[in-house]
């Protein structure tokens, strides 16, 4: 090591300052940053001493130090851009933002073409949460050097800030394409093309990424959740399990592992991962991530108790408060639960968009004489169910108008020849109408039912024209004698998510075996692959007409049920509209339909009886035993009142 005393000469300074330099390049910075100290000795103002040990301890994190030195070689050559773009740098990651975008703007200014400067700028910028004007800061970084891929990288980065997440990839996919082995492109093109819904893209991402970096969780993590989206849930499972291997204390990859072990149905294992993710500070998302898995398996108790946890850390979790609604109704607790529905238009899986009519909310005020739009919400069984409040409605003396799904128009107008009955749409309400109120459907038991007691007053059903059910039982009667029993075993809406609710229609053995019924499909969607290979392997049959539309005709479908003896069903559409006609039907449930109330029968359809997979059941098949069980007590008393 070359040592120069503090009298040491021109001579000296300038052996020492060269001794610097050849440890700075050979990688020995403990010695370079000695020979500057000493440099330094000699000379306190020596500009290039300062900028070198400035460089020096900004690449070891001591970023403080860094920015004396860079200071004190501003005060030396303040029209060096490079000097105060380092040091705009420095007060950067001091968080002193002001100051170093002032820095950085007269960086800029001496030297426009400094790409350095501009990046530093848009960084500084994007701090400050100015994503307009990082934008323009790292475009002209890039206008000055299209081939720099840390330019793109970053300008990529304020365009995905600003939202605009098309340029963003863009600039993402330029930087990878530019540096193939600069991993965060390849990981933030994954990020934004899974934000843009672009799957496959953000699956192909993710793994060049992991290419250069195998152990980042970050990464993993996020493949895992695409490859959920995508439904490939073994693979999922894989990479989220690398995830918590690689950062068993990383919460967010416990979180995200246990919703892919949720979709594969594996509900054990997916509630240990989320209480991992609890207890490793994954925030309120963890807790009703729990929440909403206890609620699917019937434990309304622990659900409510995980969402009030997640309420405890954000107040206005939104996703919480919705969950925590569904939990309370459940639990059959109905007052604070229709007070929690209520944020159902926050969540950020909100079942329907709310809707900003120019009239005031109706909020159960004296309502006779006044006029009141009701509008409608969310799927056809849910309307359903909450359509059962409109003879309460009614009842208030008010002038009510409906807005409705199509399919129930005929049907809502015979059963309600005192209400406005109305196919929804674009056009359904006229620029000259006029209301005192409006209510969105789901906001009706708020309003009506607050507690059990409630829905135990009259009740309005449906009624199928007598035509139809005429028409329906000549065909029926063809078929020889018998209870006729329709089936409908899953919903039209598919996906791994929603399958899981649903018993596979193979799962149904135990009913086929049922002496003495008629079977009838009822399923409304493409299902004939299913039913074929159900009747080839049982030798049952499963009666079906061709041409039926059972999803979009709901008067011939309320004909044929009417012409049914019973139904049995999953928690769909069919079942709410069975249960709006009166037939007797037999609900297979997952045991986390909250619309029960916390009761064995539909409070809503009392002719609907429930039947609930357990907790600890894996299967369906004790579940659809005990409906094959009773539906054979009930044929045998059949018989024998005839």
């Amino acid at each position: 090591m070359t040592l120069v005393t503090k009298s040491g000469g021109p001579a000296a300074l300038k052996r020492a300052l060269h001794a610097g330099l050849g440890h700075h390049r050979a990688g020995r910075l403990a010695e370079a940053a000695a020979s500057y100290r000493a440099v330094l000795a000699i000379d306190p103002g020596n500009a290039d001493a300062h900028h070198l040990m400035g460089l020096i301890a900004l690449g070891q994190g001591a970023v403080a130090e860094a920015a004396s030195h860079f200071a004190r070689l501003i005060q030396a050559r303040p029209a060096v851009a490079e000097y105060r773009s380092n040091y705009g740098h420095a007060l950067r990651l001091l968080d002193r933002l002001e100051a170093a975008e002032e820095e950085l703007l007269e960086a800029t200014r001496l030297d426009p073409t400094l790409v350095d400067g501009w990046i530093n700028l848009g960084l500084t910028r994007l701090d400050r949460d100015n994503a307009a004007g990082a934008i323009a800061a790292l475009g002209s970084a890039v206008a000055r050097a299209p081939d720099s891929a840390l330019a793109r990288l970053n300008l990529g980065t304020a365009l995905q800030r600003a939202g605009q997440l098309d340029d963003a990839w863009r600039e993402y996919r330029a930087a990878a394409d530019l540096a193939p082995d600069l991993a965060p492109a390849h990981r933030n093109a994954g990020v934004v093309a899974q934000l843009l819904g672009r799957n496959d893209e953000s699956i192909a991402s993710y793994r060049r990424a992991l290419a250069l970096v195998p152990d980042d969780p970050d990464v993993l993590t996020n493949l895992g959740v695409a490859l959920v989206s995508a439904g490939n849930l073994a693979a999922a499972a894989e990479v989220h399990d690398r995830a918590v291997t690689v950062a068993p204390h990383l919460g967010e990859a416990w979180l995200n592992r246990g919703t892919a072990l949720q979709a594969a149905g594996q509900l054990a294992e997916a509630r240990a991962s989320f209480v991992r993710a609890v207890a490793n500070d994954a925030g309120a998302r963890a807790d009703t991530a729990l929440g909403s898995l206890l609620a699917e398996t019937g434990d309304f108790a622990g659900a409510i108790a995980a969402h009030e946890a997640a309420l405890g850390k954000e107040p206005g979790f939104a996703d919480a408060h919705w969950n925590l609604a569904l939990a309370l109704l459940g639990h059959g607790r109905l007052e604070r639960g229709w007070d929690q529905y209520e944020w159902r238009w926050r969540a950020s899986n909100r079942p329907a968009e709310f809707r900003n009519y120019p009239w005031p909310v109706w909020r159960g005020e004296p309502a006779e004489g006044r006029r009141i739009l009701v509008w409608r919400e969310q799927g056809l069984g849910d309307e359903l169910l909450f359509l059962t409040c409109l003879g309460d409605l009614i009842a208030t003396g008010a002038a009510v108008t409906v807005l409705v799904n199509a399919r129930l128009v005929s049907l809502l107008r015979r059963a309600h020849p005192g209400a406005d009955i109305l196919p929804d749409g674009p056009d359904a309400i006229g620029p000259e109408a006029s209301f005192d109120w409006h209510l969105p459907i789901g906001s009706l038991p708020h309003r009506l039912r607050p507690s059990r007691a409630a829905f135990d007053g009259p009740r309005v059903e449906l009624e199928p024209t007598g035509e139809r059910v005429a028409a329906w039982r000549a065909r029926l009667a063809t078929l020889g004698d018998g209870p006729r029993i329709g089936v409908c075993w899953r919903s039209g809406l598919r996906g791994a998510t929603r399958d899981r609710h649903y018993a596979d229609l193979a799962a149904w053995t135990a009913l086929w075996r049922t002496p003495g019924i008629t079977w009838i499909n009822l399923q409304y969607d493409e299902c004939e692959v299913e039913l074929a290979a159900v009747e080839s392997a049982t030798g049952v049959r499963i009666h079906r007409w061709a041409g039926e539309d059972l999803r979009n005709d709901l008067e011939n479908v309320a004909g044929l049920l009417g012409a049914l003896d019973g139904v049995v069903t999953a928690p769909t559409a069919v079942s709410s509209l069975a249960g709006a006609l009166g037939v007797p039907t037999w609900q297979l449930d997952s045991g986390s339909d909250w619309t029960l109330l916390g009761e064995e029968r539909s409070p809503w359809f009392p002719s609907i009886r429930v039947f609930r997979k357990g907790p600890a059941e894996t299967g369906w098949e004790s579940a659809i035993g005990r409906i094959a069980g009773d539906l054979g007590r009930w044929t045998k008393e059949r018989e024998g009142q005839g």
